[in-house]
């Protein structure tokens, strides 16, 4: 049985996220996650049943033009069944009529290739051992979403998800910015976005999300001056996707993101 997620299934989420991934964290991060992740779509997040016990989930969130997959994944001793497929033909047919973008894992890959998506650049994600603390000028912290923060972030990712940004705002998540020329968000030791005008300003707010425990960042290698940039801060690669679409391509500007928010939402 597949239907749509609740607040009620945060648990049983989580635990097809820890299996499907492999993941080691701390458990209650992933609930906060799987929260955001309802409030941001409601009716967006699929689960799937057998015999009662979850055993695999996948969402998707709506924007204008772009409708994004995320989290899709299946517990190992269910693999191979069909019901990821299952999950992603219903999901596919919620954001019909838009450009649909997901990133990747080596896993989910052949899927996708089955669904006709077509490749567009691989982002990678880091953590960055060297983390200089120093004070940075210029940098200001804000505490709710300026216009211009929705202005850049349309235009480097293509679309206005300025309701994701805000409810992470509201979550806990720090805001960082210099005005009119780049912003960025620390959450919960992840960077990200980070958009920015010049390599410059990029780099004044990564030394800024340093100072409030940012560690961890994933990067569009579309965005050359970005992958780049991250080499002055010793990076450690931990995972890479493969971003994909299926439908017209996004008007995105990649080389103003030196930083994307999550696999998840884009």
């Amino acid at each position: 049985m597949i239907r749509v997620a609740t607040f009620e299934d945060i648990d049983d989420m989580v635990s097809v996220f820890i299996d499907a991934y492999n993941y080691t964290g701390p458990r209650d991060s992933v609930a906060k996650s799987m929260e955001i992740s309802l409030k941001v779509q409601p009716n967006g997040c699929l689960i799937a049943f057998i015999d009662g016990k979850p055993v695999g989930m996948g969402c998707i969130f709506l924007y204008k033009k772009v409708a994004w997959v995320g989290l899709m994944g299946v517990k190992k001793e269910y693999q191979r069944r069909g019901i990821g497929t299952e999950i992603f033909k219903r999901l596919l047919k919620i954001g019909k009529g838009k450009t649909i973008r997901l990133d990747a894992s080596s896993q989910g890959y052949g899927l996708y290739k089955k669904f006709n998506f077509t490749d567009e650049y691989r982002t990678v994600r880091y953590e960055l051992r060297n983390r200089p603390l120093k004070k940075v000028e210029g940098v200001k912290e804000l505490k709710e979403i300026p216009g211009w923060v929705e202005e850049l972030d349309k235009e480097a990712f293509g679309d206005d998800r300025t309701r994701v940004l805000r409810l992470y705002l509201e979550s806990g998540a720090r805001l960082i910015g210099v005005e009119n020329e780049g912003f960025g968000m620390v959450y919960r030791g992840r960077i990200g976005p980070l958009v920015a005008i010049s390599r410059k300003i990029a780099e004044k707010i990564m030394l800024k999300a340093f100072l409030l425990r940012g560690r961890e960042i994933i990067v569009p290698d579309a965005n050359e001056d970005a992958m780049d940039l991250i080499k002055k801060f010793s990076p450690v690669e931990l995972t890479s996707c493969t971003r994909m679409r299926l439908g017209d391509k996004v008007e995105e500007n990649v080389h103003m993101v030196f930083g994307i928010l999550t696999y998840a939402k884009g």
